[in-house]
């Protein structure tokens, strides 16, 4: 029984041992197997991380203890990404340390041609920067929901929550983008880049000169002078030798025929002023001042990252520079700068212009009443007659000549009785606002009449002849009893 009883048991011990080895062969089997996830979401997740922008350092945590966690056919996995969290790192004082590694370069001609040369800078210094310091650099750490299937045969299909990945990792990218820009800003070759993009704004404070020549100032040097202070150096003409050519261009510009009614020194310099064709080959005196470039907002608080796989930092500054340049306010600091005095130098050249013009003056003079001019004390008896509202101004020009043998002026509804010598003449009347006396008559604006012949309306010798007695009147609008028309100035001009 014992022996019988024993020989069982051990039967029995075999049997569960057999089954339980069977049991335990197929776990094994299953088991040795290797697990093909971890490796196909650390690939797939380390892929997308390459291809967002702004993440220096990025990389993917522990898959395997995430996919453990998760457990049996989850229905999706959250990965860990570690992110550098270079924010923290600029609030510690990394961010002096990474705009001292880059060397600017320039100088450059507009603020885009510096963000596109000083963006890369900026990117590359802080990738340095974090290389060399990522044992201390402070991590985040982000999850992102990551699913897998798989086919027999067939390798793990891994599916990333694509919105939820770029949910997780566009604060990063916005700060990352901030601290590139801000960089750039911190630079003083980009501030010099902001001063000479403003420099007609501060130039015709320094200069004097009108904002018609600014176009002239040239920027010769910016150069620092403490914290947001440069000095500028400006180039541009002799405010007085400027001064000087616009009042001469002004004073030659009337020409050397008569200047009726005469030059103020108000309208000559109104005229000066507007000369700007200024040649280059005037005498030029640099300018010093110091300008105080102050940001009123130099910070980016959101920077929105494109869609697109890849993106230039260039880019992303180019497409906020205009926003970035109308944060800042350039003025120039008070006792830096000496504004050129041309009071005196505008009087003198004015006053001095006049004086030059002053013999080409007509001026008006005070009408005379019904009287003779020039002649008219011999020859042949008239009677002259100004017949309507208008005071007349009658000569007799020795015909084909500018002659004036006879002259008189004639008050409207007045009579004048003189003598005019035998002979043919160019007849005119006249009448106008402006008397300049018998030499420029009613001058240039004024009214001018001639005798003509009745069928070619052309000018006609008035003839007077001895023996005869002659009362002519004279009405600009009918003619009166000669025939008339309209001629031209017959007197200097």
């Amino acid at each position: 029984m014992t022996k019988q009883s024993s020989h069982t048991m051990r039967r029995g011990v075999a049997l569960a041992l057999g089954l339980a080895l069977a049991a335990g062969g197929a776990t094994t089997l299953t088991g040795c197997a290797p697990d093909e996830r971890p490796a196909a979401i650390e690939a797939a997740v380390t892929t997308a991380l390459g291809a967002a922008p702004y993440l220096p350092g990025a990389t993917v945590g522990d898959v395997a203890a995430a996919v453990s966690s998760a457990g049996k056919k989850p229905a999706s996995i959250a990965v860990p990404i570690r992110l550098p969290d270079l924010g923290a790192a600029a609030k510690a004082g990394a961010e002096d340390a990474v705009i001292a590694r880059i060397t600017p370069g320039g100088p450059y001609q507009s603020p885009l041609a510096a963000a596109q040369a000083l963006a890369g800078l900026s990117q590359t210094a802080w990738q340095d920067w974090l290389a060399a310091n990522a044992a201390t650099v402070p991590c985040a750490t982000v999850t992102v929901p990551v699913s897998t299937s798989q086919k027999r045969g067939q390798p793990v299909a891994v599916s990333i929550d694509e919105a939820a990945l770029r949910a997780a990792l566009l604060p990063y990218q916005k700060t990352n983008v901030r601290l590139y820009v801000e960089a750039v800003q911190a630079l003083p070759a980009w501030q010099e880049t902001i001063i000479a993009q403003q420099a007609t704004g501060f130039a015709r404070t320094i200069t004097g000169l009108p904002r018609t020549l600014l176009d002239q100032v040239k920027l010769t040097g910016v150069e620092p002078l403490e914290q947001n202070a440069f000095t500028v150096t400006l180039s541009y003409p002799d405010p007085a030798a400027v001064v000087a050519y616009q009042v001469e261009t002004a004073r030659q510009g009337y020409g050397d025929g008569k200047i009726f009614d005469g030059v103020t020194p108000e309208d000559l310099r109104a005229r000066a002023e507007t000369v700007t064709d200024i040649p280059a080959t005037l005498e030029t005196t640099p300018v010093t001042g110091q300008a105080v470039l102050e940001m009123d907002s130099p910070r980016i608080d959101t920077v929105d990252v494109p869609g697109a796989k890849s993106i230039d930092i260039a880019d992303t500054l180019e497409a906020h520079l205009d926003r970035l340049i109308d944060r800042y306010r350039v003025h120039l600091r008070d006792g830096s700068y000496t504004v050129p005095s041309l009071d005196e130098a505008w009087t003198t050249d004015v006053n001095a212009a006049v004086e030059r013009l002053r013999p080409q003056f007509v001026m008006p003079v005070d009408r005379p009443g019904t009287s003779r001019l020039v002649g008219g004390g011999s020859g042949q008896p008239m009677k002259l007659t100004a017949q309507g509202e208008d005071d007349l101004h009658i000569t007799f020009f020795t015909w084909g000549t500018s002659n004036a043998v006879v002259s008189a002026f004639v008050k409207a509804g007045e009579s004048i009785n003189l003598r005019v010598p035998t002979g043919s003449y160019h007849l005119v009347y006249a009448s106008g606002e402006t008397w300049y006396g018998p030499g420029y008559s009613f001058g240039p604006t004024g009214n001018y009449a001639e005798a003509q012949e009745d069928d070619a309306r052309t000018a006609k010798a008035y003839t007077v002849s001895g023996g005869y007695q002659y009362q002519l009147t004279f009405q600009p609008a009918t003619g009166g009893n000669a025939s008339a028309g309209s001629t031209d100035n017959p007197f200097p001009t």
